[in-house]
């Protein structure tokens, strides 16, 4: 097996690049949410950050277009910005949490809300916060306004939208647990260091890994030509983003104790970086002339039509595509809790790795069949199918007329 050695430092900048990522992207919102931040915030934070993509990959695309010799200085320096930003968000300090074991009904003094108890949480006065309380007493989980009556003591205030929701009458066979319930009790955290920290890191890496990730694409398409396999180079991205996840989600959750921490994930992308790094050193990218109009360039590009549908395509597989990237751990943390499930973050790991090492690889290796091979048999085989069970519900429909 013969090896170019010509492309081994495109595949490491892959290898390593996406590798570097393996333990963060996918853990983002997850990690968002540990820190008080509710799905509705958290969707409408990435809502707004591809807007921003559509600005900056244009904006770096033509810079790195115009100054063609300062592509490798600019390529670096993303992966560099992205790279410092990410570590930062595991020094952001997390905002206390709420979270209280009652044992007895006793020390708690319950009664309706009223005016004042509702500005007090909207002031963030008094330690009013809004709670998700289970216990035997009551018939399902149920939200509270709590705060604390003395300091000293576990005494605590509950005050309750519905006059009945709990079954005081039970109160010395029962307890329970209340925890700050993070959909409804936002408004304090919004306007701390915590949530802007977290947005603004967040926001620049991600920034950073899209256009890298952008850019990648180009210098690889400079570096290979018209003569090698994209899909062959591109692969070992998608290696490594499934190993490094694996591997990150095994330490996470061999050095996390009763909390989780996020600091063997982050020295994982440390060091992938690193050698992303090194390999960005070794590529020689070909001398491209600038362009002389750009604008002219882009505009004739729009007038494709095969360039229009392959946009069209592309955000229409991004909006299906982001349910799976931002909400599925999300969720998969939500089970875990409700489940006692231990190991989550392993399990995670695994979830990446299944789906990149047993999925992505695959099907990256086999792209060029699937697209130049099989493109007009699946669309007259689609056609087949549609005209078929056309033609089969007209009959039926045909033959049930005929029966009445």
């Amino acid at each position: 097996m013969k090896i170019n050695r010509k492309l081994l430092p495109i595949k490491a900048h892959y290898f390593f690049f996406m590798a570097a990522m393996g333990p963060i992207l996918p853990q983002l919102q997850v990690y968002g949410k540990e820190l008080g931040i509710s799905s509705v915030v958290m969707g409408s934070i990435t809502g707004v950050l591809p807007i921003v993509f559509l600005i900056a990959k244009p904006a770096f695309g033509m810079l790195v277009d115009v100054y063609r010799n300062y592509r490798k200085t600019i390529f670096m320096m993303l992966i560099s910005t992205m790279t410092i930003s990410y570590a930062l968000m595991n020094f952001i300090p997390p905002e206390a949490k709420v979270e209280v074991h009652i044992e007895d009904l006793g020390d708690i003094v319950l009664d309706s809300c009223n005016a004042t108890d509702i500005q007090d949480e909207l002031q963030c006065n008094n330690h009013t916060t809004t709670v998700i309380c289970t216990s035997k007493c009551l018939m399902e989980p149920t939200a509270f306004l709590m705060n604390s009556l003395n300091s000293n003591t576990s005494q605590y205030r509950l005050c309750s939208f519905e006059n009945d929701s709990l079954n005081t009458n039970n109160s010395a066979t029962c307890g329970m647990e209340c925890k700050e319930d993070i959909e409804r009790n936002s408004g304090c955290l919004y306007t701390s260091f915590t949530f802007w920290s977290f947005v603004i890191l967040m926001s620049i890496g991600t920034i950073g890994f899209n256009v890298t990730n952008s850019i990648s694409d180009a210098i690889c398409f400079d570096v290979i030509g018209d003569q090698y396999d994209y899909g062959k180079q591109r692969v070992w991205g998608t290696i490594g983003f499934g190993l490094s996840a694996l591997i990150a989600g095994y330490i996470v959750n061999l050095f996390s104790g009763s909390a989780i921490t996020y600091t063997p994930a982050i020295i994982v992308m440390l060091i992938c970086s690193f050698f992303d790094l090194t390999a960005c050193i070794k590529l020689k990218l070909p001398i491209i002339e600038s362009p002389e109009n750009i604008f002219k360039d882009i505009r004739r590009l729009l007038n494709n039509r095969t360039v229009i549908t392959f946009i069209v395509f592309a955000v229409f597989a991004g909006i299906v595509d982001s349910f799976i990237i931002y909400y599925l751990f999300w969720y998969l943390e939500d089970l875990a809790e409700a489940t006692g499930t231990k190991n989550i973050k392993l399990l995670e790991g695994l979830i990446v790795a299944a789906e990149t090492l047993g999925g992505e690889v695959i099907f990256f290796s086999i792209s060029g069949v699937l697209f130049f091979g099989l493109t007009y048999q699946l669309f007259i085989g689609t056609i087949k199918v549609v005209t078929n069970s056309f033609i089969i519900e007209q009959r039926n429909t045909n033959e049930n007329n005929k029966s009445k």
